[in-house]
């Protein structure tokens, strides 16, 4: 059997889908001032009108750093009132870039916190308190066009996350996590970071870290994707192509997060579980001058992935979000890796997907492999197994660990993923930065 990778992938690979794989570039957050215009204001104003009820709890914070008025259904800035706005946001986002404990300073002088709020946030609906810090830093990156409000939003969470998790920054946002004055903060800071990497995010790739892993794979490295699915039609695009995916690949009770043929590449049909079968990829590979300069049409790169080995081992048995308990058989497949032209085939990896739950074992660090997961998967070993983690103990990775995320800049260190087990692990209920999708 032969089928075409984007229909096969169409559901992540079409731009029209709402479920499309954006690859974000960085943004410099200090250079939204560029964007402060008449327009900023009537699209913040919509956005606040919109969600004037939610965000009445930060109600001092938002009059007090945005001039906004709950009383007025008709907001106009005066140019003194605009300018002063103006400034206040110009700090807001060169602290954001340059020096997030400044940032977080300067939310406390604005305002935002209070014992009388954690306590709302504490014994509210998570989902509306969510949703509430997610809609006040919409206010701050009013774009109309969705796609370019999450691009800013994704680069604002991957500095929320390194910051609250890094070495040089932890002690500082734990003892604001610690206070319950300020644990606000640290509800804003990480309901964004859930939403844009994780809740809306999960499904978008960081461009550095697909370079990183690109330079990894040219440098003789397998890819050894913990919990990665199917997701490999970026990796393959990117020039990637020898990855070994490590995933039970439950079946879904939730089917957002799966494409429609994932069962497909585990085992084919017939005797033969579908030996031999195909799956082709077509890319236009630029030349170095433009059609424009030579005349010339793009030359066309093709690759074929084609099934050459399917084993079947014992059963396993795993539990879904559901409840309920379902019986798995073990198995690996081998993926092919072909660049096809002219009629001539040259092998340029492979693709094994062996199907299990990762062990503590798959994250031993090698000189001949680069570890890669995506952000929401990255919380169940961040979490310990008592609150619904995989059982993996990071304290057992060795000391120079690194892990790319899909969604992020920068990898991740050993360090990085204990300081999160470390939050886990308060008594305090707090926001999960990931979930179960089975």
């Amino acid at each position: 059997m032969k089928k075409n990778a984007y229909d096969v992938f169409k559901k992540w690979a079409d731009p029209d889908s709402e479920f499309y794989q954006h690859v974000f570039t960085d943004c410099s957050i200090n250079s939204m001032d560029q964007k402060i215009n008449n327009a900023f204001f009537e699209s913040m104003h919509e956005c606040f009108d919109d969600n004037k009820k939610l965000l009445k709890p930060i109600k001092s914070f938002l009059e007090h750093m945005l001039g906004l008025d709950w009383d007025s259904d008709h907001v106009h800035y005066s140019g003194s009132v605009k300018r002063r706005v103006t400034r206040r946001l110009e700090k807001f986002y060169d602290l954001l870039e340059h020096d997030m404990p400044a940032f977080v300073e300067y939310l406390k002088e604005k305002k935002l916190g209070g014992i009388a709020l954690d306590k709302l946030d504490d014994k509210g609906n998570f989902d509306f308190m969510m949703d509430r810090y997610n809609a006040a830093l919409d206010l701050f990156f009013p774009f109309d066009e969705e796609r370019e409000q999450e691009k800013w939003l994704f680069a604002v969470a991957n500095r929320f996350f390194r910051f609250c998790f890094e070495q040089e920054s932890f002690d500082y946002f734990h003892s604001v996590f610690k206070r319950k004055a300020y644990r606000p903060i640290a509800r804003l800071l990480y309901s964004v970071i859930w939403e844009n990497l994780s809740g809306e995010g999960w499904k978008f790739w960081h461009a550095q870290c697909l370079d990183r892993l690109k330079q990894d794979f040219d440098a003789g490295k397998e890819i050894v994707y913990i919990a990665g699915g199917c997701d490999f039609y970026r990796l393959i695009e990117h020039g990637i192509y020898d990855i070994t995916i490590i995933d039970p690949l439950l079946p879904r009770t939730q089917h957002t997060y799966y494409i429609p043929d994932w069962a497909w590449f585990i085992k084919g049909s017939g005797k033969r579980a579908g030996i031999g079968d195909e799956l082709v990829f077509s890319f236009d590979e630029q030349k170095s001058k433009t059609k424009a300069q030579t005349g010339k049409k793009k030359a066309q790169k093709t690759i074929v992935l084609k099934r050459a080995r399917f084993e079947q081992f014992e059963d396993f048995k795993a539990k879904l979000s559901s409840k309920s308990t379902v019986t798995i058989p073990k198995s690996v497949t081998v993926w092919d890796v072909h660049e096809v032209s002219s009629g001539r085939k040259k092998k340029l990896g492979s693709i094994t997907i062996d199907r299990r739950f990762a062990t503590q074992d798959d994250f031993k660090r090698s000189p001949k492999k680069s570890f890669l997961m995506s952000f929401n998967e990255l919380y169940f070993i961040a979490t310990p197994a008592s609150l619904g983690g995989w059982g993996i103990n990071p304290a057992r990775f060795d000391k120079d660990f690194s892990l790319s995320i899909k969604q992020l800049a920068q990898p991740v260190t050993r360090q990085m993923i204990k300081h999160m087990r470390e939050i886990e692990k308060a008594d305090i209920d707090f926001i999960a930065l990931g979930s179960c999708v089975t």
